[in-house]
């Protein structure tokens, strides 16, 4: 005995519509944490590009970070310390690698932390797409698409690159290999 079409397709649409996801959007998300638009945006080099060149800040330090590494206490430490050492002529980007869904677990963080930034950015997921929703890979792409000279580097976070206000790469790696200090104020000190 045959199956009637019409019980196929109401069984396909039954089905399809229980299986769907529906996929929310970044504004989806910001709505559901009640998130101020202002202050939790999307990035991606362009715009990058865009906050880069029109600082008056002498160095941008963008830092590249996932909600729960072990490493981002001390990152949102050195940023702290950086804005109260540097003030104007050091623009900090922070960028998240979380995924969309764990905004509650980033806002948690900032708080905790009590950043004082104009923004915060999210990596954008649909330019640095990754199937595994594995935070370190967008923020590998985001950093390999944003510093050619660091892409040799391995994935992990948080991961730092600073830039002279030309939007030229003065240094790119993780903080903990260097004495990142020193190397943040050589640069903010220096003539050029």
């Amino acid at each position: 005995m045959k199956t009637p079409f019409y019980i196929i397709i109401i069984l396909f649409l039954t089905f399809g519509a229980l299986f769907a996801r529906e996929k929310k959007s970044f504004n989806d998300y910001l709505s559901e944490n009640n998130l101020d638009s202002t202050q939790v945006l999307l990035i991606d080099k362009k715009k990058l590009n865009q906050l880069l060149t029109s600082t008056e800040a002498k160095v941008t330090w963008v830092a590249i970070y996932t909600n729960y590494c072990g490493g981002t206490p001390y990152l949102f430490r050195d940023v702290k310390k950086a804005q109260r050492l540097y003030g104007n002529q050091l623009q900090i980007i922070l960028c998240s690698s979380a995924p969309y869904k764990e905004f509650g677990g980033l806002i948690k963080v900032l708080k905790k932390d009590t950043m004082n930034l104009p923004a915060v950015y999210i990596i954008d997921s649909e330019v640095y797409k990754d199937k595994k929703s594995d935070d370190r890979v967008k923020g590998y792409k985001f950093r390999n698409d944003i510093c050619e000279s660091c892409r040799n580097d391995i994935i992990g976070v948080p991961y730092t690159i600073l830039y002279n206000k030309n939007g030229k790469v003065l240094y790119g790696g993780y903080p903990g290999r260097t004495n990142f200090d020193s190397v943040l104020h050589t640069h903010i000190t220096s003539k050029l």
